[in-house]
């Protein structure tokens, strides 16, 4: 028996789940709570980590709080876009051809993969290494400019990269459901499940 090509779903496959985030507005309200105790959890792990490590009680803030504030603000949106590159760029390393937007509707970026799915693990690890990836650079960078303005910055992008995570840990729980020989679509708005018939 020949096996599908990694980029279509078998056809003794059929759809057991379509999630999407803004079907409902219980479901989008969800993911905007679920960053409340994601964004607590890391922000008392990267705080306790920046002082550990990145001497962050040792850094000296000079200037107003606008020029300290300003840079911190930018760089949150700079990891937003970093997190929904860091998809993409996972995507394409299993074969897919990432596709990048803004979902007025929910107000949350996106990457979708149209025409391509993932077996079960390929797509967990397309959901979790913005998290993980990211929060291992930041702190390798906290790290390496220890004791300097740096650190606050790195740690306020770890924090807010963590909390904006919600939605992706939020859908590897509902895939870590099923078993490995499921394939996930990716879609605009969530994913859909495909199991054996």
């Amino acid at each position: 028996m020949n096996s599908p090509a990694p980029d279509t779903v078998p056809p003794n496959y059929h759809e057991v789940l379509h999630r999407g985030i803004t079907q409902s507005r219980w479901r989008l309200l969800g993911v905007y709570l679920l960053s409340v105790p994601v964004g607590i959890v890391g922000m008392v792990a990267f705080l306790l980590f920046a002082i550990q490590f990145g001497r962050l009680l040792e850094v000296q803030l000079n200037g107003t709080m606008i020029e300290v504030v300003v840079p911190a603000m930018v760089a949150v949106v700079l990891i937003m876009v970093l997190h929904e590159l860091t998809h993409g760029i996972t995507a394409q390393f299993y074969g897919a051809r990432p596709r990048y937007g803004f979902s007025w509707k929910g107000l949350l970026p996106y990457v979708t993969t149209s025409g391509y799915a993932f077996t079960r693990n390929q797509y967990l690890v397309f959901l979790l290494m913005p998290l993980v990836g990211l929060s291992l650079v930041a702190m390798l960078g906290m790290i390496a400019f220890a004791g300097s303005p740096m650190v606050v910055i790195l740690a306020t992008c770890a924090v807010g990269n963590a909390a904006g995570s919600s939605g992706d840990l939020g859908m590897a729980v509902i895939v870590a459901r099923y078993p490995a020989q499921a394939y996930i679509a990716a879609g605009q708005d969530g994913l859909r499940v495909f199991l054996p018939r």
